[in-house]
């Protein structure tokens, strides 16, 4: 994941998820989505335990994540992530999950940025 985080986005050290859009068109215009979701077991494996719950779930946060960036969502600016971390439970609670992802900035320092 590091590899891939220095290589394509010019950043060091491994992230919890990277998406890549293989669409040649917008989505919203297709229809249809076409794309690469990378996640990393090792930060999924401390994440979990940080926010106390199974790697598995973080994992499909994970996937959730990059599937709403396939979808076109963003998390640069501190308002359009706030909204994608809601859009994220949304769907982890349709799923049974409830709220997964924690607004807790101390759970994440050191161990990932999105």
């Amino acid at each position: 994941m590091a590899g891939l985080n220095r290589r394509w986005l010019e950043h060091e050290g491994p992230t919890d998820v990277i998406t890549f859009d293989l669409n040649d068109a917008p989505a919203e215009r297709t229809g249809r989505l076409s794309g690469q979701i990378n996640v990393c077991w090792p930060i999924a494996r401390k994440q979990a335990a940080a926010r106390g719950h199974a790697p598995a779930t973080e994992l499909l946060l994970y996937v959730v994540h990059g599937l709403l960036h396939l979808l076109g969502h963003d998390d640069h600016e501190r308002r359009a992530a706030a909204r994608m971390h809601r859009r994220e439970d949304e769907l982890l609670g349709e799923l049974g999950l409830g709220s997964v992802y924690a607004s807790d900035a101390k759970l994440d320092k050191g161990v990932t940025k999105r």
